[in-house]
């Protein structure tokens, strides 16, 4: 696991992917769940800054054959909506898969 969001990097680095990742994640919510209009970003409220949505964590796993995410009942506490996205092409770059 490689953490991008140390030291503001992900946001500071790629404004651009953040603010179009967090727009499919709120349009997503609000399109299906409602769940970000009812929330309240905390940690922010503590540093005195925006309490819109923030982007908590941005993490790259890199997954080999017969890798899979080593505790099934993983949850992302702490996260309104928890985003996931696949950079491997399906068939191409991979095979199989749950």
């Amino acid at each position: 696991t490689t953490y991008l969001h140390v030291d503001g990097m992900f946001s500071n680095r790629l404004p651009n992917l953040r603010d179009k990742l967090v727009g499919a994640a709120l349009e997503v919510d609000k399109n299906h769940w409602g769940l970000c209009a009812k929330c309240r970003c905390v940690a922010a409220e503590r540093l005195g800054v925006s309490p819109n949505i923030q982007v908590r964590t941005a993490e790259l796993h890199r997954v080999t054959a017969g890798g899979s995410l080593p505790q099934p009942n993983h949850c992302d506490y702490g996260s309104c909506v928890t985003l996931d996205i696949m950079l491997s092409r399906p068939d191409i770059d991979f095979g199989g898969g749950q």
